[in-house]
């Protein structure tokens, strides 16, 4: 009798427990592509990653930061004109990706401006960036080291 009542009771809330811990849909609404970094080389100048970022889902999301074995100091930043000079303005709060939305990330806008190689990055490699989202989470991704 005993055992029966644990089976009654202990399997839905172990199904209770499993449902609340994950992805209700098994995956992110974000979805990152043709991303690619430029070549780079240790104590250079710095570098920078590009890519398109797309929001498939209902509600907004932000990415707020990106990390890399290959560099400490990654960061958003936003190319602005001024008094015809272009000024790398980093973007502290984050970006953020509009719910059924498509962000570009590309030279002469919105880039994740890389310093401080610690390992050279040379065209034709891959190589991984870990995106955070406020909602989404960790994303790993693979970018191409092009010219």
């Amino acid at each position: 009798m005993f055992k029966k009542m644990i089976g009654f009771i202990g399997l839905p809330l172990l199904l209770f427990l499993f449902a609340a811990c994950s992805n209700t849909n098994g995956e992110s609404d974000i979805i990152v592509s043709d991303a690619w970094i430029r070549p780079g080389q240790v104590g250079g100048p710095p570098t920078a990653a590009y890519m398109v970022i797309q929001n498939t889902g209902e509600g907004a999301d932000r990415l707020l930061n990106i990390s890399a074995n290959f560099s400490n100091m990654l960061e958003i930043h936003e190319t602005q004109v001024v008094d015809d000079v272009a000024r790398m303005v980093p973007k502290e709060n984050g970006v953020e990706i509009p719910a059924n939305s498509i962000v570009e990330v590309r030279p002469g806008g919105l880039h994740i401006m890389i310093m401080q190689l610690e390992e050279e990055l040379i065209a034709g490699e891959e190589v991984e960036l870990i995106l955070i989202f406020e909602n989404a989470g960790e994303i790993t991704i693979s970018a191409t080291v092009q010219e």
